[in-house]
């Protein structure tokens, strides 16, 4: 009895491998083919996730020029342009192409001012091992602080007693130039008014979108002469003196007062056809230049010639800022409160350079000689007999007598950081996505 106990165990073990056998028999090929589909799926995902990375590299390297070379920005086509073509990414990966990039450039508008910002419409397309992705990307380059425009001002420029401005003079409001014998050497523009007496001189031409006063023996075009103009979108008043004050030619939207006091041909009542480009006045982010610091200060703070030895990168004061001295290498100082610069400040040589960044008020002391890159988000102060080297942006700028701005070009060209041209993305998405 025993024994077939037995028997029937081992009989019914038989039957549960056979049937165990069987399922695998049958579900065995479909398993296979599950995991061979899953297999499948994950590489093609991880192609599809490579080919994304290469048309972000694309992205990447154009705006990376952009940046480098504003220039080049600036005087490509406004049709599309092809940046790159079948370029392998990286060069030792094979299957790994950028198939292409292409720009469109526009220029933005803001309101009624013209923006020196340039819209960039950008698709690029990266491939790896036969899986495909398109970007398409806006992004909006623009430069934080325009130094290239040399003197410009907010609100308001005010000129006065034998003051020297060797550079262009912008202006997001008027411009004072008066009491005996500022002069401007180059070009005037405003999108308010532009008040010049009592023997004032502008070299270059006059634009603006208010009144053009023009007094007292004061001119316009003493240097480009008959080739010159005043332009404006509203009136042109010129009277008093003895001597013509117009060199070259008038236009104005409205009316033209004392047309002979103009040397050259009047145009009264047509459009003058303004065209110059400001954009708005330039606000900077307390809190951006805290992040990209290089160096953090809490209190106001001392700089001469020992503390300015060397320098590198970002300096951010919380505070007020005293400064002189001579400098070496190139950096921002960038502070929230106000800047007094109480004598001489000058790089140690031509490799260096320094911007002087105040959310407040720059003072500079009478009779110093400073040398850089300027903005005040208020009041830029030149004391008598102060002369400036480099550039200057403030909300206002003021000369008392004697004093001059001389634009040098080689502070931009060794130009600090946080200054520089910039990105912002405005949009970044696939074109066709892979999921909805």
């Amino acid at each position: 009895m025993k024994t077939q106990i037995v028997s029937n165990e081992r009989g019914q073990a038989a039957i549960l491998v056979v049937s165990v056998l069987a399922v695998f028999l049958v579900l065995g090929p479909a398993m296979l083919l599950v995991t061979g589909a899953s297999r499948k799926g994950s590489v093609n995902q991880v192609n599809q996730t490579q080919a994304y990375y290469t048309a972000d590299a694309g992205v990447e390297q154009l705006l990376a020029k952009a940046v480098a070379e504003p220039d080049w920005v600036k005087t490509t086509s406004m049709a599309a342009y092809s940046f790159i073509q079948d370029e392998p990414y990286p060069d030792t990966t094979p299957g790994n192409v950028i198939e292409s990039v292409t720009v469109t450039k526009n220029t933005v508008y803001n309101d009624t001012i013209k923006n020196d910002v340039y819209e960039l419409t950008i698709t690029s397309i990266g491939t790896y091992r036969g899986s495909r992705r398109t970007l398409d990307v806006k992004a909006l380059l623009y430069s934080p602080l325009d130094f290239t425009k040399g003197c410009w001002s907010g609100e308001a420029s005010s000129f006065w007693n034998k003051g020297i401005i060797d550079s262009d003079v912008w202006s997001n409001e008027n411009v004072t130039l008066k009491q005996n014998g500022a002069v401007v050497n180059g070009n005037v523009f405003a999108f308010g008014t532009v008040f010049l007496e009592e023997n004032m001189s502008v070299g270059g031409n006059i634009e603006a979108h208010g009144e053009v006063t023009i007094n007292n023996n004061a001119e316009a075009n003493t240097v480009n002469k008959s080739s010159g103009w005043v332009k404006t979108k509203a009136n042109i008043i010129v009277t008093g003196g003895n001597k013509k004050k117009i060199l070259g030619d008038a236009w104005a939207a409205g009316t033209i007062d004392e047309e002979a006091n103009v040397a050259g041909a009047s145009h009264e009542g047509v459009d003058p056809g303004i065209s110059f480009s400001l954009p708005s006045f330039p606000v900077l982010s307390q809190s951006d230049f805290h992040q990209s610091a290089d160096y953090a200060y809490t209190g106001n703070q001392t700089f001469t010639s020992t503390e300015l030895t060397g320098l590198d990168g970002i300096y951010f004061i919380d505070g007020n800022v005293s400064i002189s001295g001579t400098y070496s290498g190139v950096a921002t100082i960038f502070a929230t409160g106000n800047v007094e610069i109480t004598d001489d400040l000058k790089p140690a040589n031509s490799g260096s350079s320094l911007a002087l960044l105040s959310l407040g008020n720059i003072t500079v002391d009478i009779n110093a000689k400073v040398k850089g890159l300027f903005y005040s988000n208020d009041i830029l102060h030149l004391n008598e007999n102060v002369l400036l080297y480099g550039a200057a942006i403030a909300r206002t700028i003021e000369l008392d007598s004697n004093a001059e701005i001389h634009y040098e070009y080689d502070f931009i060209e060794n130009i600090p950081p946080g200054v520089t041209w910039a990105v912002k993305i405005t949009k970044w998405q696939e074109k066709y996505p892979v999921l909805p």
